[in-house]
């Protein structure tokens, strides 16, 4: 089935989605005829596949959205080429083959983020790669020093991201590769046709808005615990600030004992550092019995003061 250049995949949001690892090697300059693109995506990012929903109904013309924050939407469309068509590509997930040597397979993750895999058979295919956002009137995009993007409201709350870029050849290389922002216009460059990648190349843009998974109260010591777990998306941008604050935000709208002010200012120190890249922890426990300290004394005792 063709579709017209203004086809697109839209995926929603109205709240809230790792790293990858070296790939498998290959010839220089040659694609596997035999590896499914499921396979070439798994071997460049071993974790591109867990915790999804699934494969879009229609990848050309899908709608995805989540709830729970209480944040405005946030809409991502790639661009596709004239002649794209649908195709399975394997782990029952269908992706776009467009007719300049690329394939993007955008799936949606159970946080409610998307990951936007893009795959560039040969030195043909560009090495830019469009996506339009549809963002509330002022929202800007806002590139962070690691790389990523931080979406942010007229009145500077964060609204969303995209995790720091990479990408990836078949020879397990990083290539080149950043964002530019055009307006409300997401691009990926990804440096490859210089004649010294392997093919296939695989890059995976990844947006989401939710920061936290789950939580859960338990009995500490003379208080209570409370354990937290980001979204797999949130723990992409750590270390930075912004979203940090809005993580804190956000679990206390989910949880809002943990706003109580017999507590609050302990929980929320505890909270910021590991945000920040204080420690990096599966779970961030943050405990009710800690003292209020300073913020360098709370990062030298990695969030356990």
């Amino acid at each position: 089935m063709k579709q017209s250049l203004t086809a697109r995949a839209v995926a929603v949001f109205s709240a809230t989605a790792l790293l990858a690892v070296p790939a498998l090697g290959a010839l220089a300059n040659e694609t596997k005829p035999d590896a499914t693109v499921a396979a070439t995506i798994e071997a460049a990012n071993p974790r591109a596949f867990d915790a999804i929903t699934g494969g879009f109904a229609d990848v050309l013309d899908a709608e995805l959205s989540a709830t729970g924050v209480g944040r405005d939407s946030i809409s991502l469309a790639p661009d596709y080429s004239a002649n794209a068509t649908v195709e399975d590509i394997g782990n029952g997930v269908d992706g776009v083959r467009n007719d300049n040597g690329s394939v993007i397979v955008p799936v949606e993750k159970t946080d409610g983020s998307v990951a936007v895999n893009i795959v560039i058979e040969d030195s043909n295919a560009p090495a830019d790669y469009r996506f339009d956002l549809g963002l509330p009137t002022g929202a800007t995009l806002n590139v962070q020093p690691t790389g990523a993007i931080v979406i942010v409201d007229s009145d500077g709350v964060f609204l969303g991201g995209v995790s720091a870029p990479w990408a990836r050849d078949a020879a397990g290389r990083s290539l080149d590769t950043h964002y530019k922002v055009d307006g409300s216009v997401l691009v990926q460059t990804v440096v490859h046709n210089d004649s010294l990648a392997d093919y296939p190349v695989v890059a995976d843009p990844w947006i989401g808005v939710a920061l936290i998974g789950s939580w859960k109260w338990a009995p500490y010591l003379s208080g209570e615990k409370l354990s937290v777990n980001p979204t797999l998306w949130a723990r992409s941008l750590v270390p930075a600030q912004l979203p940090a604050w809005a993580g804190w935000d956000e679990l206390i709208t989910k949880t809002p004992k943990a706003n109580l002010s017999k507590w609050r200012i302990t929980l929320q120190g505890q909270y910021i550092c590991h945000g920040t890249g204080g420690v990096i922890e599966p779970v961030w426990d943050l405990e009710t019995t800690r003292p209020v300290v300073s913020t360098w004394t709370m990062l030298t005792k990695l969030c356990n003061p």
